[in-house]
């Protein structure tokens, strides 16, 4: 008797080793489906969002995998819009304060230099910051379906880009600092014409 119960108690383990058993080998090859389907739907969604054109608000895109014989598996994909907020005049005034020690080498009266400095590259940060926004899109794909009545998904992230923004930007700001160069800031330095010497003639 004491035999019996031990080999009842042996084959209940093992069948329920083997159904976990089967549980596990049943979502591995469902999340290999849904790795294999997001692969291919993530180059249809980057070739699509790049002949419609990136726009000013967020592409999206969704469906089901009913042509490649899974309908139980679905899919939706977005393209966001690459958001950085341009640093205001303020902090890049405390920006430039911390890596030059409070003062610009060479200029005069230090602090209201740097202030100047911040308001006059503000808007080229924030040139910058729309142009990335232009240029960029973070393209988000995501597989669901139900496994053993569990919701399950699979998210796979890429970044596609539009570099025509960047050159348009780049021959901008080489046109600007080609306009720039022959001039002179205080103390030397490119940019502005250097001050009259306190008590030169006029």
């Amino acid at each position: 008797m004491i035999a019996m119960a031990i080999m009842g108690l042996s084959l209940l383990y093992l069948f329920e080793a083997q159904a976990r058993s089967m549980k596990l080998a049943a979502k591995g090859r469902a999340l290999n489906i849904a790795t294999q389907l997001a692969r291919k739907k993530l180059i249809d969604c980057k070739y699509d969002l790049l002949k419609k054109g990136f726009s000013v608000t967020d592409y999206g895109s969704d469906g089901n995998f009913e042509e490649e014989g899974f309908k139980d598996y679905k899919w939706e994909c977005h393209g966001l819009r690459f958001n950085m907020p341009p640093p205001s005049p303020e902090a890049i005034s405390k920006a430039m304060k911390v890596q030059q020690g409070g003062s610009m080498p060479g200029s005069q009266g230090g602090p209201g230099n740097m202030e100047f400095g911040a308001n006059m590259l503000a808007p080229f940060f924030s040139l910058i910051s729309t142009t990335l926004g232009d240029s960029i899109r973070e393209l988000v794909l995501i597989v669901r379906w139900t496994e053993q009545g569990v919701d399950e998904d699979l998210k796979v992230v890429t970044h596609v880009v539009n570099g025509k923004p960047m050159a348009d930007l780049a021959g901008l700001l080489t046109t600007q600092g080609q306009a720039l160069g022959g001039q002179k800031l205080p103390g030397g330095q490119p940019g502005a014409v250097s001050p009259r010497p306190t008590g030169a003639p006029k």
